[in-house]
């Protein structure tokens, strides 16, 4: 080691330049105060004078930054399905209502209604509600439902619905509501591109 700077150690423990048999602490750039016997080992002399080579602190952002990578991924776990159950449930819904219409199950199709409309029409009335819609607008031959929307606050999700019936083609928008799992049917109307001033398919 020279102090003039050709070549610096790396911090430890040197024979002390101004006292023989003793060695100080070199901190890589400056002498400490802190000495010990040369006899004594590093380990003495750094528990004798609490000198020694400075403690690298741990890095605390890493840890930070992996725990908020932790959550975020444990967020995207438990929402991301929900988000995507929002969009592909409620088409799914709607395209099984609408199925059990076209294949004339009733029944079934009465089941896919959400609780409020179940509580105006009853089934007697939902079949004969349908079967105004079909002498007026047609039977369903098929249909696409295909587009999901939610609005924030509301409860419902509006799936936008390409309908084929005997008489034509429209489109319309379906109002899912989930209930107990499942999305059920709550009406529908016109799409707001749709040419029809009917309002197909709600009971």
């Amino acid at each position: 080691m020279t102090l003039d700077g050709a070549t610096v150690s790396p911090p430890g423990w040197y024979p002390d330049p101004s006292t023989s048999g003793m060695v100080r602490w070199w901190d890589g750039t400056t002498w400490t105060a802190n000495t010990a016997t040369q006899t004594a080992t590093a380990q003495t002399a750094t528990a004798r004078t609490g000198a020694g080579p400075p403690v690298k602190r741990r890095r605390v952002w890493p840890w930070l930054l992996g725990g908020c990578a932790l959550v975020f991924l444990v967020l995207a776990a438990v929402v991301v399905p929900k988000v995507i159950s929002t969009f592909t449930g409620s088409v799914g819904g709607a395209n099984a209502y609408l199925r059990d219409l076209r294949d004339d199950r009733t029944q079934d199709a009465y089941t896919r209604l959400c609780s409020e409309m179940k509580t105006g029409v009853t089934y007697d009335q939902f079949v004969s509600l349908l079967g105004q819609e079909a002498s007026a607008d047609g039977q369903l031959v098929s249909f696409n439902a295909h587009q999901s929307t939610t609005v924030l606050g509301s409860r419902y999700t509006f799936v936008t619905v390409d309908l084929r019936t005997t008489t034509g083609r429209r489109s319309i928008v379906a109002r899912m509501a989930r209930e107990g799992g499942r999305w059920q049917w709550c009406g529908a109307q016109p799409a707001p591109n749709s040419t029809t001033i009917s309002v197909p398919l709600v009971p």
